[in-house]
């Protein structure tokens, strides 16, 4: 939730929500259109930049073009980020882990991801 900083107005408060509520928007729509393409075409690569040790596993925001912020809620010692990262997003496209590949990136934030129905 936006929070209203000391002689913020009130206007502006609510148009950062108004922004940040564009934002989770325009996010859930990206992700319905992934999850179309993939029931269509079989199968989606996109981005993700990664943060893990955070307290819950969730889409933060869109980033760009095919391309979110994730939250992860493991840390990334041993490869238990991205495994966790995987086990995420295949219960977010109802796929098995085995079909959810880190294709780039295993030991980068920023990740490219294909997912094969």
């Amino acid at each position: 939730m936006a929070s209203v900083r000391p002689g913020c107005s009130a206007r502006h408060a609510s148009v950062a929500l108004l922004n940040m509520l564009r934002n989770h928007d325009r996010m859930m729509l990206m992700i319905d259109a992934l999850k179309q393409r993939l029931k269509a075409e079989g199968s989606v690569t996109f981005r993700v930049k990664a943060r893990p040790q955070a307290q819950t596993n969730r889409f933060r925001g869109p980033l760009g073009e095919d391309t979110f912020k994730v939250d992860i809620a493991a840390t990334p010692e041993g490869g238990q980020a991205n495994a966790e990262l995987v086990r995420f997003l295949a219960d977010e496209f109802e796929v098995n882990r085995d079909q959810v590949e880190i294709v780039v990136g295993d030991t980068s934030r920023l990740k490219v991801i294909c997912i094969r129905k």
